[in-house]
């Protein structure tokens, strides 16, 4: 879906294009006659850094309910930091999921408290016991709409109103994980495959039978599910457009029957996938195609017992890059009482291994955390930079936005944007991929464009101008 965008620097050139200004700028000898002024790009905000990132548990079953782990980036651990936060309420049975999106986290269980909306510390906002099925997963679709998916379909959450909606109609069997782009919801379906949702209708528009287990998306809007012994490659401008990657010695199993969240996930630093087979990390380069089953390996604790994914198994850190692997002593019994996180580079060098503590039920002080699966802070919003487009009379300017539309904790092609069209008499405007294309008619003089970003749930909207100028 990724278009070819010409050079900024060329960009800036073209048609004396103009973009980005200092609204408290003052200086005015350069305002021509018509009341033009050139005025220069906005700078981006640095990026807010994250302090450490979470560990969703589905904790010890019968004894109690679902918790919340914290490391920070020095890998000191603080747990069960959900109940700190709400005086010792708990979540829901089994957590499964959490996630962040707009200014809140999203924590799904499978029962009970099934879905837990809180606050960036934590403190809870809104709980629901009732999502219409036992909670799998969420995800955000816009500032005003999530989907839960259940172990009877999909439900829809009003973010606005904070309630629980209805279900899509159609989808009435164990659903998981779930991928948001380009206005559709890709939902793995158990016995179903992926089920392709428009988010605009909350209506179902395509199916792609057979085993989908896992999906995911990348970095650059690429949307890829494991089927077993395949990856598929799924183009979101044409779900027609596919591609089948043959990975028989490293397979994408599905977690049907206890479900969790699953291994496959991407990168946002690099063009990269990873997921888990037996005791392995597998990485996938989606820019060379290749496929190394022998990225990482767990090997055994320090007394030469075998260790083990539980779980999703990992995720990617999207700032920091790193891979955060959930382990487990393997086997049954008390090997659940023994739980590490362990931190790896993008390259596969171990950079820290911690263990979890937070009980008395083994020499180590561990406890059965059965963690789930590892979310991270998004602590920055979308910027639209963009002051001022000038263009000469009946031209064509195409503008790439990767410059210009930015949110420093995620990617450019993963942030949403919208335009509404500018005075027809000076002509027109359509967003193109991730290209802004203006037609100049041939009045001259100034209008104004109004654009509005969303990404990962936060939004702005932006008035620009538009100068048409000889």
């Amino acid at each position: 879906m990724k278009k070819r965008i010409l050079p900024y620097a060329f960009f800036i050139a073209l048609l004396t294009c103009t973009v980005a200004c200092s609204s408290d700028d003052n200086n005015l000898t350069n305002v021509t006659t018509d009341g033009f002024k050139e005025i220069a790009p906005s700078v981006a905000s640095p990026l807010i850094q994250p302090t450490g990132f979470y560990i969703a548990n589905e904790d010890w079953f019968g004894h109690d309910n679902g918790s919340i782990n914290f490391l920070d980036y020095q890998y000191n651990p603080t747990y069960r930091i959900y109940t700190e936060a709400n005086g010792n309420k708990t979540l829901g049975v089994t957590t499964t999921y959490a996630v962040a999106f707009g200014e809140n986290y999203y924590i799904v269980s499978k029962q009970g408290n099934r879905l837990v909306v809180t606050d960036k510390n934590f403190k809870e906002v809104k709980s629901f016991t009732d999502t219409l099925g036992d909670g799998r997963a969420f995800v955000g679709i816009s500032d005003t709409k999530g989907y839960i998916s259940t172990i009877a379909g999909i439900t829809i959450y009003n973010i606005s109103t904070k309630t629980i909606e209805r279900k899509i109609d159609g989808i009435t069997k164990q659903t998981g994980n779930m991928v948001y782009v380009d206005g559709k919801v890709y939902a793995v379906v158990q016995g179903e495959g992926l089920v392709i949702i428009d988010t605009h209708t909350d209506r179902i528009i395509d199916k792609m039978n057979g085993g989908y287990t896992q999906v995911t998306l990348d970095k650059n809007g690429i949307v890829w599910a494991g089927k077993g012994n395949e990856l598929v490659r799924i183009n979101p401008m044409d779900t027609k457009d596919t591609k089948t990657y043959a990975i028989a010695n490293a397979p994408i199993n599905g977690t049907w029957g206890a479900w969790n969240p699953g291994s496959l996930t991407s990168s946002m630093q690099e063009d990269a996938l990873y997921w888990t087979t037996a005791n392995k990390v597998v990485k996938f380069n989606t820019t060379s195609e290749e496929l190394n089953t022998d990225f990482h390996t767990l090997g055994e604790d320090e007394t030469k017992i075998k260790l083990a994914f539980y779980g999703g198994g990992l995720r990617v850190d999207p700032v920091k890059g790193d891979l955060v692997l959930l382990i487990k002593r393997n086997g049954w019994g008390d090997s659940g009482s023994y739980n590490w996180t362990r931190i790896i580079s993008k390259d596969g060098a171990l950079k820290k291994e911690i263990f979890m503590q937070g009980g008395t039920n083994n020499d180590k002080n561990g406890y059965y955390w059965f963690p789930s699966i590892p979310f991270f802070q998004d602590n920055n919003s979308p910027e639209i930079l963009a002051n001022q487009f000038v263009l000469k009379p009946q031209t064509t300017l195409r503008v790439p936005l990767k410059d210009l539309v930015v949110d420093q904790d995620n990617s450019n092609l993963l942030i949403e944007k919208q335009v509404e069209e500018i005075d027809k008499e000076f002509g027109t405007v359509v967003l193109e991929g991730n290209e802004l294309i203006l037609k100049a008619k041939s009045k001259l003089g100034k209008t104004t464009l109004t654009m509005k970003a969303i990404s990962n749930g936060k939004s702005i909207t932006k008035v620009i101008d538009i100068w048409i100028r000889n």
